[in-house]
């Protein structure tokens, strides 16, 4: 056999690989896509969710925290690598997997204590007749049961969907999980009527997304397995995927001020603090692009101090864009 013969079939060949691998990867991201939107469509219909610089969340919201290394290991997938499937990807997605299922166990625990609520403590909860009817009416529960599939589908199936697309759909139905799951705080009733707005929706699911995926790309960033050839590359994309959670963190913390029903920020102040905003995601990006290529050639304790900068650079936005006071 020639040889031009012998690359058209070697490039049939791959072509039939590539489709045969193609179609389940869509099938799949439809799928994980379209049960996110389901997600988020209730958490839209109920209208609960307010933004976190408004009040701080109640105290269940910390059975939530191992989801921000999930979505910050996934989103750093997604943007590291690209299409390709290296062994640095696929060890973030055993990472994720990994923290995935601590995330299933805390949340298992969370919902153990809730019903124990429900019931009055765990001696009436081991005797209950009519458990499921109880729990099942409890939107509480429902939302808990939702987040509890959703860690225990990543946890077990993060390491075989390691592929891009399938990597964008379990980040998405992450995101939604986390959105919807997380308890709604106890406040007045009119504070509940200006929640409906669309706009204070958005601004709180991207302040919870944006947060948790700094928080989480900031936990992620040490478990780049990656050759010293590629870290510098895997850094900058790092650094970008921050620079974007920044600046929508901000962003969307400056918005819900001034939104606020009873002490909305002024405008001149919002403008003021979108400035500064966006000043420390400039000047976090700068200190990135001229420190990585130290760091990656030389890691350890350079890393260190690059996630130092980072929670730096995080408190100054959260200083900024929730902790500064609004007008009167």
């Amino acid at each position: 056999m020639s040889y031009l013969a012998q690359r058209a079939v070697l490039d049939t060949r791959t072509r039939v690989r590539a489709l045969s691998g193609t179609a389940p990867g869509l099938a799949t991201t439809a799928v994980l896509t379209g049960l996110a939107a389901l997600l988020l469509l209730g958490w839209w219909e109920r209208g609960t969710a307010l933004p976190v610089s408004w009040l701080l969340p109640p105290v269940e919201t910390l059975f939530l925290l191992p989801a921000g290394p999930v979505l910050g290991l996934l989103a750093l997938r997604a943007v590291v690598d690209g299409r390709l499937r290296t062994v640095a990807a696929q060890h973030l997605m055993t990472i994720a997997a990994r923290w995935a299922a601590v995330w299933a166990a805390t949340t298992a625990v969370w919902l153990a204590v809730t019903a124990a609520e429900l019931y009055g403590g765990f001696g009436a909860l081991l005797g209950a007749d009519n458990l499921v009817e109880v729990l099942g009416a409890s939107e509480a529960v429902r939302g808990q049961v939702t987040v509890l599939w959703v860690a225990l589908l990543v946890a077990l199936f993060a390491t075989r969907l390691g592929g891009w697309r399938e990597t964008l759909g379990l980040l998405v139905l992450t995101g939604a999980a986390l959105v919807s799951g997380a308890p709604a705080p106890q406040v007045a009733a009119h504070v509940h009527a200006t929640a409906t707005d669309p706009l204070v929706l958005v601004a709180a699911a991207v302040e919870v997304l944006a947060l948790a995926a700094w928080i989480g790309a900031l936990a992620a960033v040490p478990h780049l397995r990656t050759p010293s050839y590629q870290l510098q590359h895997h850094l900058t994309r790092f650094g970008e995927l921050v620079v974007v959670a920044a600046l929508l963190a901000g962003t969307a913390a400056v918005v819900a001020g001034m939104l606020r029903p009873a002490t909305p920020t002024p405008v001149a102040l919002a403008l003021g603090q979108l400035v500064v905003v966006g000043i420390v995601a400039v000047v976090g990006h700068r200190h990135r692009r001229r420190t990585v290529e130290v760091v990656a050639t030389r890691r350890g304790l350079l890393l260190a101090g690059l996630i130092a900068a980072e929670v730096a650079a995080m408190a100054a936005v959260v200083a900024i864009g929730f902790l500064l006071p609004v007008g009167s």
